[in-house]
């Protein structure tokens, strides 16, 4: 046990709001009040103080409910006053409890009513610290405390369990995890659950008069107290973390001698929670579960293993198929392992649920299953599974099969499926696991008892020696789990069978009365369809009257609409001829009326402006002499600028002169000299096409002449030098015609257009000049105005 926590620093000191202050001080007096005289109305009062200081905004703490572990969020952050409130109250009711007076025994219910309303205000690893092996161990080993009380220290002992970060869960961290004091203290629970039934279980076996002196740790763990307590609260675990239950079982199931335990843990949680078998796939623990079935010389762990896998396989038949069948070969190999058990071994203790791991197998895989049966290995091999197998085990397995074999029907897979087929995960997305072991049961039929068959006997043995006891209520206890789990599975798959009856009942009543309401409504529609015939005969024949009369009451209509139609538009035309005749008048008074107004003051106006009009006048006609002048003075302006430009463009014009006379002689030149190479290249082709035409007409003439002989084919090298000839003439008869068409073509644009252009002089008005001044003079005679001859006369 450790010392009491004896803190130099009080209170008063701490660092937090002073409101909580006083709120802590007030719980530390009620739990030192409570202590010292336990009582209802004390316990109400210190439970007052802990809630208002719970209720405290800087704590920031939900008071504990009756069902709080239900809502308890472990991933939830304390702030810094709830830690430094926590610390320090867990430190102040430890030394009240250490400097009691009373008996733990008394303390011990009011400091876990304190603490479980506490405990989310001062942490779990705190509380391991201060309070586990203080008080709560020995709470749960004690079998003085009431129910209640001992449920408060199951509870609380959740809570510690529950600290664990999910991370550490991770599968993919497994490999490199270093665990944390969080996990190792849930683990050390489990550990102690562990030691405490082996322990438990040592002490019955023993004789009653044996009087040992054992320590006193051994003797707290061996309290039977103990083992349910920590049952109770590894089964609470489970129920709200599975998959964490699950982890540390796996981690515990390293230990052999604790595989028993384990696997009744497991049994205990697959009963309560079956709907969580699926997570068991998160982990190990089936992994190493099927590896010890294969290997175990335990019967109790052979027995307890395959009914563990008999409350596991129903729900993970994907698992099972998954890389072609591995986990389908283990099973085959468990069952093996199972059926071939020694006789001797099996009625001397327990005996593992080979017959009903039997009808498992043969329900889930039929053809697998019998085909392994016929051949072990190669089915074995097919299935993925390369290890060695024991063909000694042959004719056992065989045997003991087909004994069980006659207890079950003929599976209706075996005439519809294929074994393919059993491998495909789609196969099993449609059912449930209660419907897969309820298809399993159905196929059993149980055979009265006979002393000539090979099948295994009773779940267990009958003994009634004391050493085995203890281990007889656990396999009985386990058996009973295991019926309960088959029990609830059948009643799930009743109760889905029962409302899919009622479903097909509520349809069939659904489908009777939408029946009778169609043929009531059929009736009715023949009913009315008569009906409808009738007041069609009865409509054609008023529809014919009414014809009739609507042709005559239209022959009228139309003739009073025309008459109408004459009488509106005379009286139409009247109106607006009336409305045009006062328009008329209207508008002739007006004019009238403004006429004589405008004649008036017009009047006025033109005796008013008579001497302004005079002035007028007078000013006119001196605007028009100054006109006369200025039109003058423009005029002789307008004389002297043209006569200028007069100038400078005859400057232009003899300027352009020289250079069209510099660039006519050196282009004569230049075509000149073109023109006697061109006629030596002509004199050349000529001679050279005499040349050709004359060996041309030696040849015509070679080849038209008769010869007296007969005649015979030219050679190849005459007609090809005929052939090369006429082709060299063709060409130069082009060329030739082409050299004279460019000669004529010349001529015709040297006695056609000026030689300037000819010879590429340009135009005088296409000529730059130098001077910046003239750069925009053309020839006169492209202009277009008149330029006045320049006057000497000055």
């Amino acid at each position: 046990m450790p010392p009491p926590s004896f803190s130099t620093q009080t209170i008063s000191q701490l660092n937090v709001p002073r409101g909580v202050l006083s709120l802590l001080k007030d719980v530390k007096q009620q739990a030192e009040a409570l202590l010292r005289t336990p009582s209802p109305g004390q316990l109400e009062a210190c439970q007052a103080a802990i809630q208002a200081l719970l209720a405290d905004p800087q704590i920031g703490v939900e008071v504990a409910e009756d069902n709080w572990l239900l809502h308890f969020d472990g991933d939830m952050e304390r702030s810094q006053v709830c830690r430094t409130v926590g610390e320090r109250l867990s430190s102040e009711l430890l030394d009240v409890y250490y400097q009691a007076k009373a008996p733990p025994e008394q303390l011990r219910p009011s400091l876990l009513h304190m603490l479980e309303a506490l405990v989310l205000c001062i942490g779990a690893q705190k509380m391991i610290r201060d309070w586990w092996d203080v008080l709560i161990v020995p709470s749960l080993a004690s079998p003085a405390l009431g129910e209640a009380d001992v449920a408060r220290a199951v509870r609380l002992t959740v809570f510690l369990m529950m600290d664990v970060a999910p991370s550490e869960y991770d599968p993919g961290e497994e490999s490199v995890r270093v665990p944390s004091p969080a996990w190792q203290f849930t683990q050390s629970v489990l550990d102690m659950y562990i030691q405490s039934a082996y322990l438990l279980e040592i002490a019955s076996e023993k004789d009653d008069d044996e009087d040992e002196d054992v320590p006193e740790t051994t003797a707290l763990l061996a309290q039977p107290s103990l083992t349910r307590s920590l049952a109770a609260a590894l089964s609470l675990f489970g129920s709200l973390r599975p998959l964490r239950f699950l982890h540390h079982l796996d981690e515990a199931f390293d230990n052999l001698s604790a595989q028993s335990t384990i696997l009744s843990l497991l049994m205990q949680f697959l009963h309560a929670h079956s709907m969580h078998a699926y997570q068991i796939m998160s982990t190990h623990l089936l992994d190493k579960l099927v590896s010890t079935l294969e290997i175990t010389e335990s019967t109790r762990v052979l027995a307890q293993g395959v009914t563990c896998l008999l409350m596991i396989v129903p729900h993970i038949p994907m698992y099972l198929v998954r890389d072609g069948g591995v986990g389908v070969a283990n099973m085959f190999r468990v069952y093996a392992r199972a059926i071939s058990t020694p006789v001797t071994e099996i009625e001397s203790h327990t005996v593992p649920s080979a017959h009903l791991l039997f009808t498992l197998l043969y329900g889930l895989f039929p053809l697998h299953f019998l085909a392994f049966i016929r051949a072990p290995a190669a089915t074995l091999e097919d299935l993925g599974d390369t290890r060695l197998w024991d063909d000694l085990v042959n004719p056992t397995v065989q045997s003991r099969s087909l004994s069980l074999f006659r207890c079950h029907l003929v599976h209706p897979n075996l005439a519809t499926h294929e074994r393919a087929a059993e491998l495909n995960p789609k196969t099993w997305q449609s059912s449930e696991a209660s419907d897969r072991l309820a298809q399993c049961m159905s196929l059993f039929v149980p055979q009265p008892d006979g002393p000539g068959l090979d099948a295994p006997s009773p779940m267990l043995a009958t003994s009634t020696t004391g050493d085995a006891a203890v281990s007889d209520v656990s396999m009985l206890r386990n058996e009973l789990r295991f019926e309960l789990y088959l029990k609830e599975q059948l009643l799930i798959h009743i109760g889905r069978l029962h409302r899919d009856r009622i479903t097909d009942a509520a349809n069939e009543a659904e489908q009777q009365n939408l029946q009778h309401t169609s043929r009531a409504l059929q009736s009715q529609l023949a009913a009315l369809q008569a009906r409808l015939e009738r007041q069609r005969s009865e409509v054609q024949a008023t529809s014919g009257r009414h014809v009739q009369w609507e042709r005559e009451l239209n022959a009228k209509l139309s003739t009073y609409r025309d008459e109408r139609r004459q009488r509106t538009m005379l009286v139409q035309q009247l109106t607006r001829d009336l409305e045009q005749s006062q328009r008329t008048v209207a508008q002739q008074a007006e004019r009238i009326s403004q006429m004589g107004e405008r004649l008036f003051n017009l009047e006025s106006e033109l005796q008013l402006a008579a001497p302004r009009l005079e002035r007028l006048h007078e000013y006119d006609a001196t605007v028009r002499q100054l006109g006369r002048r200025l039109t003058e003075w423009e005029d002789g302006m307008v004389m002297m600028q043209a006569q200028r430009d007069e100038m400078d463009k005859l400057l232009m014009q003899w300027e352009n002169m020289q250079l069209a006379v510099t660039n006519s002689e050196r282009s004569a030149r230049e075509h000149s000299d073109a023109a006697d190479q061109r006629a030596e290249d002509v004199a050349r082709l000529q001679a050279e096409l005499d040349k050709v035409r004359a060996l041309a007409e030696r040849l015509r003439t070679r080849v038209e002449q008769p010869e007296p002989v007969a005649p015979r084919a030219p050679a190849p090298s005459d007609h090809a030098e005929v052939e090369a000839l006429r082709a060299r003439n063709t060409q130069l008869e082009m060329e030739m015609l082409n050299l004279r068409a460019t000669l004529d073509l010349q001529r015709a644009n040297g006695m056609q257009h000026d030689p300037r252009t000819e010879w590429g002089v340009p135009a005088p008005h296409e000529v730059a000049l130098f001077s910046p001044n003239t750069l925009a003079a053309r020839d006169p005679a492209c202009d277009d105005d008149a330029v006045p001859p320049l006057s000497l006369d000055g």
